[in-house]
């Protein structure tokens, strides 16, 4: 007991050091790619909030400018002491402007807030003026009265030819860029001159820039993530990188320790089942073509668990001889069968049943004698018994001898033997060779690809002749169209098994099923 807890110690230690290497790496790379893709989302994201946010702001300072000009008198191109006035109480009352003035339709500053003007605008101004649908643009001037060493400039033309022009700070204008971009390395320009930038270091390499280009106002912004913005991030992640490779690593443990513990639970219960005799045994039809009957049975092991649900008949069997209870398992499944005909004889007159046999039960130096003590025991088997055989492997040179001898002492007791899946197993021909089968079983793949290809008809043509020159019958398994039963009939097929004729029934439901079935095929139809 202290050796197993031990052992069970030491198998959990080096489960958790195990994962803690293999989660290193995985929480590293984890760590790395998601930092990376956050940081492009989030630069993403940036790239339309700033573009949101400059279109807003703009359109506010036309809507500005509009309001401005229609609020003052343009009855005439004079610059009166009222218009200049009237300019200065608006440029006061102005979240964005500094500075408005007045230009005619030559695009000439005529009158200002400062006081009366003669300016021309530039041509390049004019013309896009000019080209705008909504006849307004914006320029960035190094030099404009005495606001900042920078102004933007906005111009607006109203539909009379009179138009519009405000002077606000290009860095107060730039403040929103700069407060959305607090790390990241940025360059805003309109036209060819700069309003604000960011440059990082000449050394620093760039991940991924965007770019925002505004052309109705000759604006552009070019936004960079820099690697030493991402190495930053990283190094911020450090200590939650350390508790993410943590719970990584709980987790699969927990997962790990959750299977081994349903497995062993699953274990144990399959165990106690065969311990106890529980695993059900179910009769799935053989139907006889040539004599239009149910001919034979094939007993298959099912078993539903109180904790598990429906649990794989080829995992009870690994489990089962795994833990060494295969033997146990196949005279369970004896048992049953001989109890089932001991108790319906009549029902079951001249109907043998096939028993699956593990090739380690049959060369077990007891199988015989135990064989025989069945037969005594059930007396109601005798000359009923089918022993199925899967052509799983090749026998060893010590197995080989033992096998003739056991195969002989199978027939001597009036039992006969079938190779069950003949076609996908290792040893082939030379196992059929060496053995009196009385019965070949073809397996159920033959029939699911008997019209996919041009092959597997010409295999199961020759599987049938080769049984046909040894004299043994031939039963085709997993028939479950009435296509594939008129096809394996014209073959001269002598048995077929599977859902046509009826799944694999409880003995109960079974004997309905005997004496309600139809015995003609043209019944079947």
């Amino acid at each position: 007991m202290i050796t197993n807890i031990k052992e069970l110690f030491s198998k959990r230690k080096k489960h958790l050091f195990l994962n803690l290497v293999i989660f290193f790496p995985i929480t590293i790379v984890a760590i790395l790619l998601s930092t990376y893709i956050y940081l492009i989302y989030d630069l993403d994201n940036k790239k339309h909030l700033i573009e949101d946010t400059l279109n807003t702001k703009m359109n506010s300072i036309f809507v500005e400018l509009k309001s401005s000009l229609a609020s003052i008198e343009l009855s005439n191109h004079q610059c009166t002491e009222k218009k200049i006035q009237k300019l200065r109480i608006e440029a006061l009352r102005s979240p964005n402007f500094k500075e408005f003035g007045l230009f005619d339709d030559d695009f000439i500053v005529y009158c200002s807030s400062a006081g009366k003007k003669d300016l021309h605008i530039f041509s390049t101004i004019v013309q896009r003026i000019i080209q705008s649908d909504s006849r307004k643009t914006v320029s960035l001037s190094s030099t404009y009265n005495n606001i900042g060493h920078s102004t933007f400039i906005a111009f607006y033309q109203g539909k009379e030819g009179l138009g519009i022009s405000g002077l606000v700070s290009a860095e107060i204008f730039a403040a929103d860029v700069i407060e959305l971009l607090p790390n990241h390395p940025y360059e805003y320009t309109l036209g060819k001159l700069a309003i604000s930038d960011n440059h990082p270091p000449e050394h620093v390499t760039m991940i991924r820039e965007t770019n925002i280009s505004m052309e109705d106002w000759d604006m552009n912004l070019i936004i960079s993530l820099p690697s030493s913005l991402y190495w930053e991030h990283i190094k911020s992640l450090i200590p939650f990188s350390f508790i993410l490779w943590l719970i990584f690593t709980f987790l699969s443990l927990s997962i790990q320790f959750a299977i081994t513990g349903y497995r062993h639970s699953l274990t144990y219960c399959i165990r106690e089942a065969i311990k106890r005799g529980s695993i059900d045994v179910y009769y799935q039809p053989i139907y006889s073509l040539k004599e239009n009957r149910t001919s034979s049975l094939e007993a298959l092991i099912r078993w539903q668990s109180p904790y598990h649900d429906q649990v794989s008949p080829q995992f009870i069997v690994d489990t089962a001889r795994r833990l060494g209870l295969l033997n146990e398992l196949t005279w369970l499944v004896f048992r049953k069968v001989g109890e089932f005909y001991t108790n319906n004889s009549l029902s079951l007159n001249n109907i043998r049943t096939a028993i699956n046999i593990d090739r380690s039960t049959l060369l077990d130096k007891g199988f015989i004698y135990s064989l025989e003590n069945m037969l005594e025991h059930y007396p109601k088997l005798q000359g009923q018994l089918t022993l199925e055989i899967t052509e799983s492997h090749s026998l060893s040179s010590k197995e080989l001898p033992l096998a003739i001898n056991t195969f002989k002492a199978i027939k001597n007791l009036d039992i006969n033997l079938s190779i069950d899946d003949f076609g996908t197993g290792y040893s082939g021909l030379d196992f059929l060779r060496s053995f009196p089968f009385d019965t070949l079983k073809i397996d159920k793949t033959f029939m699911d690809s008997l019209y996919e290809d041009s092959f597997t008809p010409k295999i199961f043509t020759s599987i049938i002749t080769l049984a046909r020159e040894l004299k043994m019958d031939v039963v085709a398994e997993g028939v479950e169209h009435k296509k594939q039963l008129e096809h394996i009939n014209r073959l001269g097929v002598e048995s077929a098994q599977g859902y046509f004729f009826s799944r694999a029934l409880p003995s109960i439901q079974l004997l309905k099923w005997l004496k309600d079935n139809p015995q003609t095929l043209s019944e079947l139809h």
